[in-house]
């Protein structure tokens, strides 16, 4: 018998054996005296251990050459480097710093999730009985056999949901529905009604329409001029009782106390005929809202009334997502879906849930824009399924955990959908474009708190796992690019989306954790919440896209002169320099109205813009460009009580 370790050291180790027949003398038999056959003999030949396979060459029988040899020469150069940089002390001090906070490279296989014994307790007399809910809706799913009928249930559960929404948009004889900011004329720009408001005195009519709930949220983005006070933050209401025509509605309606805040209603629009309108608007603050005070005439006006009956008016927001938020919790709980139906329900009922209840794009809803955003959703929960939901969900349902992923998912997920009204008093808009004000950074200050609170609780699990260096091989390239699109210039600003921070979150929302349940179901909501409502808008943007109402920071004109009694104020005139912009003439406006366009002149009397001197007056100007008006001034104010305009310093 000879063995492996006769044929040489290559061949050490013994895994696979195999047999071959060598001839040798036969021993004669003394007795017969005839010669024996010859009679095989046993060799084992031993083969490389399994993990050497990739270098054994099973046709031949012999190992591969190096791999060495089949490198090229920068690669042998680039080892001596990395040789050369490692065998001095403080680099391999700090590469094995960072190799420590990296963690091992082996990758691990996450623990499975424990439940936490959730218990259901009841008192009977002197007794308390107290029952683990898991096992109770586990054991209530199979001994009903609640899975089976699945289907079912969300059919059942569709058709409640297609009867409140035609409750909410169709029902017979319901007023039309308006948004927050309706108004019977608008409100910007400030000329934006022609000369002494004729372009819009058609507007001015009676009507009967419904309010969403949660106007009282709904505030300007930037800063209004109302005579000589600036408004912002806040519903823009003129008046009380009696509103200026450029007032919102429903905020009116509000303020009046004819609407309910949560659950909106019908109110009815009672126009003051044009040019007629009124003067003396008061200001006041009641029902939780703030209107602004106007002194001098306006020439449109108007007053609200009740009006419908509560059924046919409410808004159907909450009463919606309380159903939704009952059925998903039963669906989750009691018929333990497979990983890939809980994902997919939840992303349609979601997309629909936003685009429909909590924040439509229009009212009622424009079919053909939802049903547009159907294949671009699908395809990103199908991303999401594969970098998250997958595992994490998958370690739940092993562990057969329905009703912690009932609350840790129906938690996140409920947040992330209805995250525009929730947040809706966070000082945060236009993130990336122009600057934020105390209270908006500090918001900002601590959302990054408990974001950072939270990579690093899942950056010390995915250490553990051996994770660290996968993931940061899928981030880190994403650093340049946002830094490249950051500094585009030419009036392009990275704008950082919901649904691309949404997005962005979800891989390392993927372990088989309560937070990555919370984490992925939150981030999903958030990224159906805005791309639901604005679409898939660019990462980056121009700066007039982003500006909206705000002032565009364009050349306005310096008043140069003011007179006493008078009333005159004067400017300079139209210049080369000016001219060489396409500017040409100036707007007046005068108490909030327009009284000249395509203006020459360069001067303005009190007496040009009204006959009544006993109450204050505002004086605003801006130039027009290229049949446009740029910024206007801040207002200069007439005082009536000593017959003078404010000195007001422009820039």
């Amino acid at each position: 018998m000879s063995t492996a370790h006769d044929l040489g050291s290559s061949y050490a180790g013994i895994s696979t054996a195999s047999i071959r027949p060598t001839a040798s003398p036969a021993p004669s038999d003394s007795k017969s005296g005839n010669a024996e056959e010859p009679r095989a003999q046993l060799a084992i030949i031993s083969y490389p251990p399994d993990d050497e396979l990739s270098d054994y060459d099973a046709e031949r029988g012999t190992l591969l050459p190096p791999a060495d040899l089949d490198r090229p020469p920068w690669a042998n150069a680039l080892d001596r480097v990395q040789h050369k940089l490692m065998s001095r002390p403080r680099v391999r001090r700090v590469v094995d710093a960072i190799n420590w906070v990296l963690g091992p490279t082996e990758r691990r296989p996450p623990p499975p999730p424990t439940g936490l014994a959730l218990t259901c307790a009841c008192t009977g007399g002197r007794r308390r009985l107290a029952a683990p809910l898991d096992p109770i809706a586990v054991h209530a799913s199979k001994r009903g056999k609640l899975p089976h009928f699945y289907l079912l249930y969300l059919a059942l559960w569709a058709a409640g949901f297609i009867l409140l929404i035609r409750a909410a948009y169709y029902q017979p004889g319901s007023p039309p529905s308006v948004s927050c900011t309706a108004g019977p004329w608008d409100d910007w720009p400030p000329d934006t009604c022609g000369l002494d408001m004729t372009e819009c005195a058609a507007k001015l009519e009676e009507g009967t329409y419904r309010c969403p709930g949660g106007c009282q949220l709904v505030k300007l983005g930037n800063p209004r001029w109302v005579g000589g006070e600036k408004v912002n933050k806040r519903p823009l209401i003129i008046g009380d009782g009696v509103y200026r025509a450029d007032s919102w509605v429903c905020a009116a309606g509000l303020h009046s106390g004819i609407i309910s805040h949560t659950y909106g209603g019908c109110l009815r629009v009672k126009p003051i005929p044009y040019p007629t309108g009124s003067s003396n608007f008061t200001g006041s603050s009641v029902n939780g809202l703030t209107s602004a005070a106007f002194g001098p005439h306006f020439p449109g006006a108007f007053t609200v009334e009740a009006t419908g009956s509560w059924s046919d008016c409410m808004d159907y927001h909450w009463p919606i997502s309380a159903y939704n938020v009952v059925a998903l919790f039963a669906f989750t709980a009691l018929f333990a879906p497979r990983p890939g139906v809980l994902l997919t329900t939840i992303l349609v009922m979601g997309y629909a849930h936003v685009v429909l209840v909590s924040n439509p794009p229009t009212r009622p809803p424009l079919w053909s824009r939802v049903f547009q955003g159907v294949p671009a959703t699908l395809l990103a929960g199908f991303w999401a399924w594969h970098v998250s939901f997958r595992r994490s969900l998958t370690g739940f349902y092993t562990a057969q955990l329905p009703v912690e992923v009932a609350l840790w998912q129906g938690a996140g997920l409920w947040i992330g959908l209805e995250s525009s009204t929730l947040f809706s008093r966070i000082p945060i808009s236009r993130l990336g474009y122009g600057s934020l004000g105390a209270d908006g950074v500090i918001a900002l200050v601590a959302i990054i708190l408990i974001v950072g609170a939270v990579v690093l609780i899942q950056a010390a699990l995915f250490r553990r796992l051996g994770l660290v260096r996968y993931y940061l091989a899928r981030y880190l390239p994403l650093v340049p690019i946002l830094v490249v699109l950051a500094n585009l210039g030419h009036n392009y600003y990275l704008r950082l989306h919901h649904y691309l921070l949404a997005l962005a979150g979800l891989p390392v929302m993927s372990l088989p954790n309560r937070i990555s349940l919370f984490g992925a179901a939150f981030c999903l909501g958030f990224f159906l919440d805005g791309s639901g409502r604005w679409g898939w808008a660019s990462i980056v943007e121009g700066g007039w896209s982003l500006l909206g109402d705000a002032a565009s920071g364009s050349a306005m004109p310096n008043v140069t002169s003011v007179a006493g009694p008078s009333g005159y104020i004067s400017w300079p005139a139209i210049n080369a320099t000016l001219v060489a912009q396409g500017i040409r003439s100036v707007a007046i406006l005068f108490d909030d109205v327009l009284v000249r366009s395509n203006f020459t002149g360069t001067n303005f009397s009190i007496a040009d813009g009204t006959k009544d001197r006993s109450v204050d007056h505002y004086f605003r100007m801006a130039y027009i460009a290229n049949g446009t008006s740029l910024d206007y001034t801040d207002p200069l104010t007439w005082h009536a009580s000593n017959e003078s305009w404010s000195r007001v310093q422009f820039s």
